[in-house]
């Protein structure tokens, strides 16, 4: 079984030759902000790095959809690392305070979300650890995602407004009916729920990786051409990216709906200082 996971990085730092050892750093909008440490480049072959500045770390996935072929496809951040599993004699308290923490205290990304907070001295640990956990066990499901972040008790549609814009997520919700009138009634449903899956984090079997990329691409290409983000500031320029998040709950819960015997693992999430 071939593995080919990414982490995503736009700048040098000492933390790179670590992920080396255990997953595939590949620089992101190298086309503008080459990294010097030799490693993975979304700028060659085929590529839509030029896109980084709005489309964040879907130009990573972009480029491992078009020049990959492994088994499995994932995506990790350089300040985001997906964690293994815990024991499961944790006891059930813990998780039920983990969970409460969550629901209660968590601003959006605030550090209440993350199982770990890390600096760079204790990187290597969790990556190995994770490393072992895709490694033995990754083989048993279809789709490893992110532990659910809740959103303050708003609805995932109510929560990207508050921070971004009405009209690019009309835009997105009217391209996907377009596009993928299937997914209506499905969608409708995510975009109530109060919690999503966050960061565009994600490890795929590889034939579910193809379809969610033809699916993915398909929409933010069209979005693309249908807004104009350069008067946006640096920020919310990124949109297609903040949308992507969105969209990808969008994708899961109508894949999990028509494959219900498919399987999914959430994962904890370690926030690296």
């Amino acid at each position: 079984m071939r593995q080919f996971i990414m982490s995503c990085h736009h700048k040098d730092d000492e933390s790179i030759d670590i992920f080396k050892k255990y997953f595939t750093p590949i620089n992101v909008g190298a086309n503008t902000n080459l990294i010097k440490n030799k490693i993975s480049i979304c700028s060659n072959i085929n590529n839509i790095s030029d896109k980084n500045p709005y489309f964040c770390e879907l130009t990573a996935l972009y480029w491992a959809w078009k020049n990959n072929s492994d088994d499995y496809v994932g995506l990790m951040h350089y300040r985001r690392i997906f964690l293994k599993p815990e024991d499961s004699l944790l006891s059930s308290n813990l998780k039920k305070l983990r969970l409460f923490l969550r629901k209660n205290l968590n601003k959006y990304s605030g550090n209440h979300y993350y199982s770990k907070i890390i600096d760079e001295s204790k990187i290597e640990k969790e990556l190995k650890d994770a490393r072992f956990f895709f490694d033995n066990e990754l083989i048993d499901y279809d789709i490893i995602m992110a532990v659910p972040l809740y959103l303050d008790g708003l609805s995932i549609e109510e929560q990207f407004i508050s921070v971004h814009s009405q009209r690019f997520f009309t835009k997105m919700i009217k391209v996907t009916e377009e596009l993928y009138p299937d997914m209506k009634e499905s969608m409708q449903k995510t975009l109530k729920r109060k919690e999503m899956s966050a960061f565009n984090m994600l490890v795929m079997k590889r034939d579910i990786y193809e379809k969610y990329m033809e699916a993915l691409f398909s929409v933010m290409f069209k979005i693309e051409l249908e807004i104009n983000l350069e008067q946006e500031d640096s920020y919310q320029q990124r949109m297609i990216g903040f949308l992507a998040e969105r969209f990808f709950n969008i994708y899961t819960d109508y894949y999990f709906s028509i494959n219900p015997d498919s399987k999914r693992k959430y994962l904890e999430l370690a926030l690296i200082k």
